[in-house]
């Protein structure tokens, strides 16, 4: 073999040497990849036992009380909430289980921001289920409530205490307009200056609802 030959056939060696670190490479940042995944996920766990253990922390001193119907006005509820030293907010009586108990969902401030989706859960869409009937075996609940109705069904068909605190295994995201939400709606210019950026329309504050308490109806 003269010495081209063998220049190629080092230039082929490391070629194919290139192309397996490319490929360990590639494989190593997947495994990366899925580790951080896997990371990110444990860490939100652990925010979310948190959140919802709370709910044994709620007592008349650091909790807002309120009663949901369809026409309740929820903006000055949540605003006043939301700037409030409360920690928590009780929607008192909100559903019905199958032995007639009522069950009041707890609403913290939510600790991070939440992904939204057209089915995120809002005040709006919550006013309209208050009153619901909650059982394991019949369930029936629009698209946008499934995340609560999921937890909710969870919840003991038999003999529960009055005053039992029950923690979701997942806060439920809540989506609750403050006056602030609903300030302005679009951006104002002056010529080609953004002067005010306006909020927009549909926009809401996150919330989390973490549990139940269960009251006589």
């Amino acid at each position: 073999m003269n010495t081209k030959d063998v220049i190629n056939q080092k230039i082929a060696d490391l070629d194919k040497l290139i192309e397996n670190l490319r490929h360990q490479i590639d494989d190593a940042e997947k495994q990366q990849i899925e580790l951080y995944q896997q990371l990110n996920n444990i860490q939100r766990q652990e925010i979310a036992d948190s959140c919802v253990s709370c709910i044994y922390e709620v007592n008349t001193d650091n909790s807002m009380y309120a009663f949901l119907d369809a026409r309740t006005k929820t903006t000055p509820i949540m605003d006043k909430f939301y700037y409030s030293k409360k920690k928590f907010l009780v929607f008192r009586k909100f559903g019905i289980t199958s032995n007639w108990k009522s069950l009041s969902l707890v609403v913290m401030r939510s600790p991070y921001q939440v992904i939204k989706t057209k089915d995120i859960l809002t005040m709006t869409g919550l006013k309209k289920l208050s009153g619901a009937y909650i059982s394991s075996t019949y369930l029936r609940c629009p698209s946008f409530a499934a995340e609560l109705f999921k937890e909710l069904s969870r919840i003991p068909e038999g003999k529960i205490k009055e005053g039992a605190r029950i923690p979701f295994t997942m806060p439920c995201h809540l989506g609750g307009q403050t006056f602030m939400n609903q300030t302005g709606y679009g951006s104002e210019y002056e010529g080609d200056m953004l002067v005010h950026e306006g909020t927009l329309y549909g926009e809401v504050t996150d919330f989390q609802i973490i549990g139940v308490i269960v009251e006589e109806r």
